[in-house]
């Protein structure tokens, strides 16, 4: 088995004993808990911190905005769809691991929208619902909903005993309760 020691490292999360695994006699890093690192393009910590992730995200919007929109011939309704598939991709594919809360994404779009509208000479307080409403830019909360909500159809899908269902229906049948009285 070819295993590089550089690229690879490993958690242990039991406190009583030390264990360091060996394959081939190469010894691994320890991972430290509040360290970020990447795993399939995501940054990570083992506490569950997405700052690294936020920061990385937002620095790549300053550098890819920065580039798509110092084209002034380009029309707004393109840089929209430039965007899309550029920034709105990229986080979208985040979005499969992370949640992200509203107050960042708000801000993240704000990054955006000040760019496209630097870049079609608009003041600056056209605001993101018009960018996404009549330019067509993807929403990334829009987004991050869609993928809450399926996988709360996952859960509910699954058999057996499901405390996500069941809340559900205990809050279906008390607002049911409530409407009757």
């Amino acid at each position: 088995m070819g295993i590089n020691p550089k690229k690879s490292a490993y958690a242990w999360l039991n406190t009583l004993h030390q264990y360091t695994p060996c394959v081939n006699n190469i010894n691994f890093e320890l991972l430290d808990s509040t360290k970020p690192y990447r795993y399939v393009g995501v940054w990570i910590t083992l506490s569950l911190d997405w700052s690294e992730q936020k920061s990385v995200l937002e620095q790549l919007a300053h550098n890819v905005m920065s580039k798509i929109t110092n084209k002034y011939y380009i029309s707004g309704a393109l840089l929209a769809r430039i965007t899309n598939a550029t920034i709105m991709a990229i986080i979208g594919y985040r979005m499969q691991v992370i949640w992200f809360d509203k107050i960042w994404l708000d801000k993240f779009m704000n990054i955006i929208v000040r760019y496209l509208n630097k870049a079609c000479r608009l003041s600056s307080d056209v605001s993101v619902w018009a960018w996404i409403n009549l330019r067509g830019l993807a929403n990334p909360q829009a987004l991050n909903l869609q993928r809450q909500m399926k996988s709360l159809d996952r859960n509910l899908q699954r058999p057996g005993p499901n405390s996500a269902k069941d809340a559900i229906l205990c809050c279906i049948t008390h607002t049911k309760s409530l409407t009757a009285d």
